[in-house]
């Protein structure tokens, strides 16, 4: 690709600073972290959580960058590893939902949206709820094979 030569050109690097993004303390589960204003790009992030509900893999690298949308790299990976110890009881996916949508919210004046994720979660949970329904009525629908008898 040739270069153009002009003595006008458009910065996109000038006025935007991810790193000087206001942040805001939270707590999770007794200790605080510090969250960055998240990036925009977030509400999209969440609908690809949505869809990936069953893809138990692609909903987990979701998961982990929310987590980098919001907080520095090894504050998401210990609070990744938080959601997924099975003795932690308190922190799982939809605490940490619930926390996106209130640092979301904190900062719903500079990023011009809010998240409605109670429902996101909640529709999740529903469709899980419905395959499993779906799935229990199928195998109890069932006609048991007609047994072959012999001629006499």
């Amino acid at each position: 690709m040739a270069s153009i030569e002009t003595d006008f050109i458009i910065d996109g690097d000038e006025g935007y600073d991810p790193d000087s993004a206001p942040t805001v303390p939270v707590r999770v589960d007794g200790k605080v972290y510090t969250a960055h204003r998240p990036k925009d790009s977030v509400q999209l992030l969440l609908e690809d959580l949505q869809a990936q509900a069953t893809d138990t893999r692609q909903y987990r690298e979701i998961l982990h960058q929310l987590l980098l949308a919001m907080f520095d790299e090894d504050d998401a990976e210990a609070l990744l590893a938080q959601i997924m110890d099975p003795s932690n009881r308190k922190v799982g996916i939809l605490y940490m939902l619930d926390l996106f949508r209130k640092v979301v919210a904190h900062f719903k004046d500079e990023l011009g949206f809010e998240l409605e994720i109670e429902e996101q979660a909640q529709n999740r949970e529903g469709r899980r709820a419905a395959v499993k329904k779906a799935a229990a009525k199928k195998t109890s629908t069932r006609k048991a094979p007609a047994k072959k008898t012999a001629a006499a």
